[in-house]
């Protein structure tokens, strides 16, 4: 297995390289609208929905040798959870 080291890799290289994680970030800003449901969890659709599909693009379960890094990792996943809305519900922790 081929490993891509680089500490200097950035969101718009990670794109460049494997766009469907663009997708993903604009999944995630599209859940930022007004009508959100009281209960909404960011959390919850992150771990659910987007991490599981971050983790065989980006990180050391990539496909593309090129973004098996934690930076390739670290870079995507702040990325993408960034652009989701804050948690609507009371509860203490998520």
């Amino acid at each position: 297995m081929e490993v891509y080291i680089d500490n200097k890799i950035t969101w718009e290289d990670i794109i460049e390289i494997e766009p469907r994680l663009k997708e993903l970030y604009q999944i995630a800003k599209n859940e930022d609208r007004p009508d959100l449901p009281a209960n909404y969890c960011a959390n919850e659709i992150f771990h659910k929905q987007l991490k599981p599909k971050i983790t065989r693009l980006a990180g050391w379960g990539a496909r593309n040798p090129e973004l098996r890094s934690c930076r390739a990792y670290d870079v995507a996943y702040r990325k993408i959870v960034d652009a989701l809305p804050a948690c609507q519900h009371d509860r203490p922790f998520c």
